[in-house]
């Protein structure tokens, strides 16, 4: 979401890096075949015995974090939305047709192309399609990754939105303090407890461990955010919170195995952490503009900036259609010789690039063609049926 007069345009660029950050994390898997580096021995820490290629690009292992981000982001900006125009109707009404056409064109674009390259089995086409268009993939291991492996985030978020107003209620009752206080319990019992409990044999139920109350807090700490931003009222961030802590924190989650399931969680933090410290100057002094850049160096930066945050615009249309464009991209590629002859290191980086190169002007025009086309009917759609009410 741009608010100019609010200078949070920044947002866009966190999206764009957060969606980057995923697709060079996907594009990981077809030369490596890995996305992650093992477990050593003891099952207890990260093991960086891997070939040296692996080990050069291994913090992209942590690129499935990006959608943490959009996680908080989200947040943030349905929160503020919401704040803004606070009629529930008109907020799922927005929300469907942001969200759920280009969606559902890309789960049947993508469905038809997996029946054709017999990728998917006609039996289990049904189950696939239905629970893909119901949102609800997430739920079962067979579904979850099927069709699009992007698209358990998309399920996750449309089932944050539909909690949404129980998150309203918390915080009306209780404020936003204790609220928080229950998406934590909620995410860490979800994420941490099952883990324990699988120690012992004990399997939670998928709908609860990959269900939107197993990201209640990471999403909740952008709504509460954008409530205090909104009212112009000081975040009181925890210090024990800031970026270098967050970042710490990440890594540990990443390396120590009995708390990697809080990867995600801390991830959030870390995005949470970034963009308290964005905003405390902007709630403070509302009225300040930013400081122009001058120089060789800082148009650089200025145009770095502003292509990063074109991609965060596009961003959902990119996450939409990264994942397939990448694997059509490795089977072309592996067609060639010189590409299978290339070190695996340079096999990822020509993958990465030819991917960048095809799914950026890809989500561009789909983002035109589909995502502005729809959210252009649903305001449309909304006004006639406002005019025949009021008529």
């Amino acid at each position: 979401m741009k608010d100019k007069s609010l200078h949070i345009d920044w947002l866009d660029e966190l999206r764009g890096f957060a969606v980057l950050f995923v697709l060079a994390y996907h594009c990981l898997f077809w030369p490596f075949k890995s996305t992650h580096l093992p477990w050593n021995e003891s099952g207890v820490l990260r093991s960086f015995d891997v070939p040296t290629g692996f080990l050069l690009v291994s913090p992209v292992t942590l690129g499935w974090g990006g959608v943490a981000i959009f996680f908080v982001i989200s947040g943030f900006c349905i929160h503020l939305s919401h704040l803004k125009e606070p009629t529930f109707g008109i907020f799922f009404w927005k929300r469907f047709w942001r969200i759920c056409p280009p969606y559902f064109i890309t789960v049947f674009m993508f469905f038809v192309s997996d029946l054709l390259l017999h990728q998917i089995d006609k039996s289990d086409g049904p189950f696939q399609l239905v629970t893909h268009l119901l949102m609800i993939h997430n739920f079962w291991t067979d579904s979850r990754f099927g069709i699009n492996p992007s698209f358990w985030s998309i399920a996750v978020e449309a089932q944050l939105y539909l909690i949404y107003p129980i998150l309203l209620l918390l915080q009306r009752l209780f404020g936003w303090k204790t609220t928080l206080v229950i998406a934590l319990f909620f995410e860490l019992t979800l994420k941490q407890g099952a883990s324990i409990l699988s120690l012992h044999g004990i399997v939670m139920p998928q709908t609860l461990t990959k269900g939107p109350f197993a990201y209640w807090c990471s999403w909740s700490i952008g709504a509460w955010m954008a409530d205090k931003y909104k009212r112009r009222k000081a975040l009181n961030w925890p210090r024990l919170l800031s970026p270098i802590t967050c970042t710490l924190l990440v890594l540990a989650t990443w390396i120590y195995k009995p708390i990697s399931p809080l990867e995600f969680l801390a991830v959030a933090l870390l995005c949470a952490s970034v963009i308290a410290w964005k905003l405390t100057p902007i709630i403070l002094r509302p009225c300040a503009t930013p400081r122009r850049n001058s120089g060789i160096e800082d148009r650089i930066l200025v145009n770095f900036r502003r292509y990063l945050a074109f991609i965060g615009i596009i961003s959902y249309s990119l996450y939409l259609l990264h994942q397939p464009i990448i694997s059509l991209m490795n089977k072309l590629l592996t067609l060639a010789p010189f590409y299978r002859e290339l070190p695996t290191l340079l096999q990822y980086f020509t993958l990465l690039v030819v991917t960048l190169m095809v799914s950026l002007p890809s989500a561009y025009v789909f983002h035109v063609l589909i995502e502005r086309t729809s959210i252009t009917w649903g305001k449309q759609l909304w006004q006639r049926l406002a005019h025949k009410t009021l008529a």
